[in-house]
């Protein structure tokens, strides 16, 4: 736990730092593949996968998550900046409960061209701190690292698409959860729509073994800049 806290408040500290260095100014807005986001969606999504019943029994499971979130990339210098993500949620499975995560990291952006498409490359690296994943862990609040990519696509004035990845991987006590978290999306002007994705992978039990969980669903929101 001591070794959690530590790790959550460097990563804390090191977005306060990007945050203190890169100044007050946003990048330049008319930029036509400025990397910088600020949205608010709602998302669904359907379970399915295995969890572990005993000391290593694979058991099928189901159910369902709806969640709303917000996130923020911002870049006060033209190559650095930084990415916040926060969501609230309900997970529907015979755990049911909350599912709440705030994320934080220090962005990079490596590559910005204009042409027939304009876009952009995003890179993160940070830490996170929620509920545990999968739910069936039956832990409380866990901290972890956090590393993120965005390619952001602008192929008219009012057109946007992006696909988002994260990585986290968790250490629980006993064994080891890696999430993959894929999100592509296309929008016109305010709005967007997509499909987001995520595999929790957990390794753990005697015998050792894999226990896998699949979520897929669509996403809806509104880009507010």
């Amino acid at each position: 736990m001591q070794e959690r806290r530590r790790f959550i408040g460097g990563a804390a500290g090191a977005l306060a730092l990007a945050c203190i260095l890169t100044g007050p100014l946003p990048a330049r807005a008319g930029d036509p593949s400025h990397v910088a986001l600020w949205r608010m969606e709602v998302h669904g999504a359907y379970l399915q996968g295995d969890q572990r019943l005993g000391a290593g029994t694979l058991a099928p499971y189901n159910g369902w998550g709806l969640w709303a979130r917000a996130g923020i990339s911002e870049f006060p210098w033209k190559w650095l900046g930084y990415d916040v993500l926060g969501q609230i949620g309900l997970v529907g499975t015979p755990q049911s409960k909350f599912d709440v995560v705030a994320e934080g990291a220090v962005a990079f952006a490596p590559a910005r061209w204009k042409g027939s498409v304009d876009g952009s490359i995003v890179l993160g690296v940070g830490g996170g701190f929620g509920f545990e994943r999968p739910v069936w862990l039956g832990r409380g609040g866990t901290g972890y690292p956090l590393l993120l990519a965005r390619l952001t696509l602008l192929p008219k004035k009012k057109i946007r698409f992006f696909a988002s990845f994260r990585f986290t991987p968790i250490t629980p006590d006993d064994g080891w959860v890696r999430s993959y978290d894929l999100e592509v999306t296309g929008g016109y002007q305010w709005w967007y729509l997509g499909l987001r994705g995520r595999i929790d992978d957990v390794t753990q039990g005697d015998p050792e073994r894999l226990y896998r969980t699949y979520w897929l669903g669509p996403t809806a929101g509104l880009v507010l800049r």
